[in-house]
Formats: structure tokens, C-alpha cells, sequence
């Protein structure tokens, strides 16, 4: 027997289990956001998962916002993404991953100076 539960049903329980391996790996730590277009992954945690909300602070990184300053920082136009892309939460968080690694490699030195 094949039981499938809807969304509504099932995301209480999901909601519950990540909030159950959040504090056993976070220790209450504040979250750093990070991921791809985070104002729509913020409004639908905000509405749908407050608690989880709450967990997050104000530092956050956007790829979406670091893909934007490797094209203004390229003469060749739109810095590609990947070829992974399909919308759904698991594959844009490796999306959001990989295009953090090229986005560092491309733009970001290998030494930071301190005092800059």
C-alpha cells in the first residue's frame, strides 16, 4: 500500500524534524541564510514556517546577488550559470553551491589583505 500524505498534511512534520536537527546541530546558534533569491525563500519561511524564521539573522548570502557582480565585473556579459538549474529546494541548494565555488575562484584572491 502506497501511503502519500499532501502537502499541508506532511509539512508539519517536515517543519518539525528540521527544526529537531537545526537545535541539535546549531546548538540555538542564529543561522546564516544562504541560497539563491532569498527574499522568496524568506517570504515562504516567514509564512509558513515562523519558528525557522525566527532562527535566521540578518547576515545572509544571495548568490543571485554575486552572479550579479561577476557580470558587471566581466567585459564577455552574462556570467553563466550552471546547467544543473531545475527548481526544486535540494537542486537549488547545489546549484546555489557550486556557483559559490566558480563565483570564488573567478573573482575572489587567493589571499585577502588584512587591512583592506
Amino acid at each position: 500500500e502506497i501511503y502519500t500524505l499532501s502537502l499541508h498534511d506532511a509539512l508539519p512534520i517536515y517543519y518539525r524534524q528540521a527544526l529537531d536537527w537545526l537545535k541539535q546541530t546549531t546548538n540555538d546558534a542564529i543561522l546564516i541564510h544562504c541560497g539563491y533569491y532569498l527574499q522568496c525563500d524568506r517570504e515562504i519561511l516567514a509564512r509558513r514556517m515562523p519558528a525557522l524564521y525566527e532562527r535566521l539573522g540578518f547576515r545572509q548570502l544571495d548568490v543571485r546577488c554575486l552572479e550579479e557582480m561577476a557580470d558587471a565585473w566581466t567585459s564577455q556579459g552574462r556570467y553563466r550559470r550552471t546547467n544543473h538549474h531545475n527548481h526544486r529546494a535540494l537542486g537549488d541548494v547545489r546549484e546555489a553551491i557550486l556557483l559559490a565555488g566558480k563565483y570564488r575562484e573567478r573573482f575572489v584572491p587567493q589571499e585577502m589583505p588584512y587591512d583592506a
